[in-house]
């Protein structure tokens, strides 16, 4: 069975990877093809497009890709039409997905459209609920919490549990002194040009207090961008654990020489946490990882002002990372905009070392999140789903 997968940025990718390995367990051959990243191909997919078309972040940004997302949205749609897939699944970067499902859908696609990871209709924008109920067959969203919404809204959406649950983790709860801080400026060109000159300023005060600080480099960055972050790193001191692939995944102090445990091109930020004692950087699936590892989390987000002026217009959520939102508190403290300041970051972490009721409390509402997560067998549900909608379609087909 021919399965049409589409991602634009890292972390998607880790999805459909997992839903393909999904498909194999359920005894599905493929072919699975699409806009794919590396994991996704590993997985066993075929890409006929690269998922880094889609690596914008913000507003203002995404309105200077139009053009080229417009044309790269009616490539997919015939070479889909062409092929004839019996199933597409869209992840994540509801932009462009979205779009791209009504535009299959009035040219004439019958084959299923699933959605993992939709939009954040909850948060903001719930016009688009009505896309959803049109032309996607069924949702498969990361938490209770949307798939609740979904529903009420009139949306077909499943749930089981976060997919992240059906691997390996290190946990122990989380704890001070801070020995050892993982910074993580995010996998995108534009977050690390916004946080990377803070990030090394965190560096540089943690190094003071007697913490030692890791930079983890994102492997989805472009090598252009992993030489700019390298060079900035050694700069100030720290030097590079190299990947597989000879470029630098992992940046500790020069006098560490100590291994980072795992594949550091594909695992760093999640051995670096699993290796430290806390975390700071960007917003995003991270926090989560963090999350399930136990550890204490500085989230950082620094848009443009137009994305930032959207946001405080238009979401209505009170908090931007998901742990916060599992646990109806301010789990983790989220700096934004012109919070994002080292001497601010460094009070935070200095309030983590010294308060003792603090810790307790963080670690009480990390164990309320990671129960809030669901089950594990995550992707194996969603293709067995999948798989069992299709063959209820076809039954209906042949009974009429």
């Amino acid at each position: 069975m021919s399965v049409f997968l589409s991602c634009g940025e890292a972390s998607g990718d880790l999805l459909a990877a997992a839903c393909i390995r999904g498909f194999a367990e359920e005894g599905c051959e493929g072919p699975f093809w699409g806009m794919l990243g590396p994991e996704s191909r590993r997985a066993g997919g075929v890409a006929c497009a690269d998922y880094g078309a889609l690596h914008v972040l913000g507003i203002s940004e995404a309105i200077r890709a139009v053009p080229r997302l417009l044309r790269l949205r009616d490539i997919l749609v015939k070479t889909i039409l062409r092929e004839r897939p019996a199933v597409v699944v869209l992840v994540d970067s509801p932009d462009f997905h979205l779009p791209l499902a009504k535009r299959l859908s009035e040219k004439g696609y019958r084959g299923h459209v699933h959605y993992i990871a939709p939009p954040t209709v909850w948060a903001w924008r719930r016009g688009r609920t009505g896309l959803l109920r049109r032309y996607v067959h069924r949702c498969f969203p990361l938490f209770a919490f949307e798939n609740a919404f979904l529903n009420a809204q009139g949306v077909r959406s499943s749930f089981l549990g976060h997919p992240l649950l059906d691997e390996k983790w290190t946990s122990r709860r989380a704890s001070a002194p801070l020995r050892k801080v993982v910074l993580l400026p995010g996998s995108r060109k534009s977050e690390v040009e916004r946080l990377l000159p803070v990030l090394l300023q965190v560096a540089e005060g943690l190094r003071i207090k007697g913490a030692e600080p890791l930079v983890s480099v994102a492997p989805a960055l472009s090598g252009v961008v992993r030489r700019r972050l390298a060079d900035a790193c050694r700069n100030i001191g720290l030097s590079g654990t190299l990947s597989r692939e000879g470029e630098p995944a992992v940046f500790r102090l020069a006098s560490d020489s100590s291994a980072v445990p795992g594949d550091p091109s594909r695992e760093s930020a999640r051995a670096l946490l699993a290796e430290a004692d806390a975390a700071v950087g960007a917003c995003g699936t991270v926090a989560v990882e963090a999350l399930l590892q136990r550890r204490f989390m500085v989230v950082l987000y620094r848009g443009s002002w137009i994305s930032n002026l959207v946001y405080r217009t238009c979401v209505r959520t009170p908090f931007v990372a998901v742990p916060n939102l599992l646990c109806g508190r301010a789990v983790y403290p989220e700096l934004l905009q012109d919070e994002v300041r080292s001497k601010r970051i460094l009070e935070v972490l200095d309030q983590w070392n010294s308060r003792a009721d603090v810790r307790r409390t963080v670690n009480s509402l990390l164990e309320r999140g990671r129960a809030a997560l669901g089950s594990p067998g995550v992707a194996r549900f969603w293709a067995r789903t999948m798989l069992e909608d299709r063959r209820a379609c076809s039954a209906a087909r042949f009974s009429s």
